[in-house]
């Protein structure tokens, strides 16, 4: 009797192949036929497989996406994977956070699912809700409403405002803003506060800390020919590997999911990356979602609002001294054994970096002038499983 491997199901999920995904695992079930060995990930990794690699369906644009549901399909899936859930101790934790991000994207359906598994029951009064409900109220303060009219402003900063989650009228606040800005009410957070979360007076201060541009120039080996122009933002993003101004630029433009934090290499993944920027983009402003995901089990996740206009400009005058310094200095001879050539990151002295250059100044600055902007070109995105052994 034949086994259905790990491998063919995680090909199924990965090629979006629901089809196939579901029809393996029917067949495990009507023909009782063995399972390799942790036939697979544990079950937050399943759900991250779902949540990123799954099409959805229709035309919405992705601010209306950005809080996703699962077909149906996904459900089926799930259920025929449940005898082989793999929990490990950490899952039982509200915290741990591939498993619970349904919280922060609104997927009611899916929190009705977790709850109801008998190995996800551990949640005493004691363990972190709490910081699962402030994080879900941050996420949706800020990448869902456009502006916090009406919330009394922080008191202590004076350059935010503030919003008390202990507040017995938090849910009519809530709901009050989504109105206000026609958008869907929060009906996780509603089920949150339904399901035992319990409250605390603390107050969420809603700040707009803005990102800082640089311009670094390095040098490699003897010679100063051999230069690289960085544009980048050490002060703010909490990464030193390298950074994609190009995705800067796009995240500023239009809301989506941009890899601006990543290798020099280009790969994201290298630079132990795992989670793209969330832009979403209200009028003159773009909201980040930023998470910095080195630690996949203790992710920190912070935000940051752009203000389009300034921050373009600012990115346009960085490049203008790009485009300047690459066309006075040459081009680096191809031969050149340590000469560095990084154009997805960096802006190196080749004719590719010198052409991206242009590229971005030509997207600024229909930007700036008001004409409509062409669409991005999708950016590869590496993509691992990892599963625990």
């Amino acid at each position: 009797m034949s086994q259905i491997s790990r491998y063919d199901l995680l090909q199924a999920v990965l090629y979006h192949d629901a089809e196939e995904l579901r029809s393996l695992l029917s067949k495990a079930k009507r023909q009782h036929i063995p399972l390799s060995d942790r036939i697979y990930p544990t079950l937050s990794e399943i759900i991250r497989c779902l949540y990123n690699y799954y099409p959805q369906p229709g035309k919405e644009t992705f601010a209306e996406r950005y809080w996703q549901v699962l077909p149906d399909v996904a459900y089926e899936i799930l259920d025929l994977l449940r005898p082989f859930y793999d929990f490990d101790e950490y899952e039982k934790l509200p915290q741990n956070h591939f498993l619970y991000q349904p919280v922060l994207h609104g997927d009611v359906r899916m929190l009705e699912y977790l709850w109801k598994l008998d190995p996800l029951k551990y949640r005493a009064i004691s363990q972190p809700l709490w910081p699962l409900f402030k994080t879900a109220v941050q996420d949706y303060c800020y990448m869902c409403l456009p502006d916090w009219e009406g919330l009394p402003p922080d008191k202590d900063t004076k350059a935010g405002y503030s919003l008390d989650l202990g507040a017995k009228d938090l849910p009519e606040t809530l709901h009050a803003q989504a109105e206000r800005c026609r958008i869907a009410p929060p009906e996780h957070l509603d089920f949150l506060l339904k399901h035992g979360c319990p409250q605390h007076s603390e107050e969420l201060r809603l700040g707009l800390d803005q990102p800082n541009l640089h311009l670094n120039v390095r040098y490699y080996g003897s010679s100063k020919d051999r230069r690289v122009w960085e544009i980048t933002d050490g002060c703010f993003f909490q990464h030193h590997q390298g950074q994609d101004c190009g995705e800067m630029v796009k995240g500023c433009l239009r809301s989506g999911k941009y890899w601006p934090l990543t290798c020099v290499c280009g790969f994201p993944e290298c630079a132990g990356v795992t989670e793209p920027v969330i832009a979403m983009r209200f009028g003159e402003v773009a909201r980040w979602r930023v998470t910095s995901s080195e630690d996949d089990k203790n992710p920190r996740v912070y935000y940051c609002a752009v203000p389009v206009g300034n921050y373009l400009r600012n990115m346009d005058m960085l490049l203008d001294v790009v485009e300047h310094g690459i066309g006075e200095d040459g081009f680096a001879p191809p031969d050149a054994e340590d000469g560095p050539d990084h154009p997805t990151t960096d802006f190196s002295a080749t004719p590719n970096s010198l052409k991206k250059v242009k590229m971005l100044r030509e997207l600024i600055r229909k930007e700036l002038s008001g004409e409509e902007i062409p669409e991005f070109e999708k950016k590869t995105e590496p993509i691992t499983i990892v599963i625990n052994e």
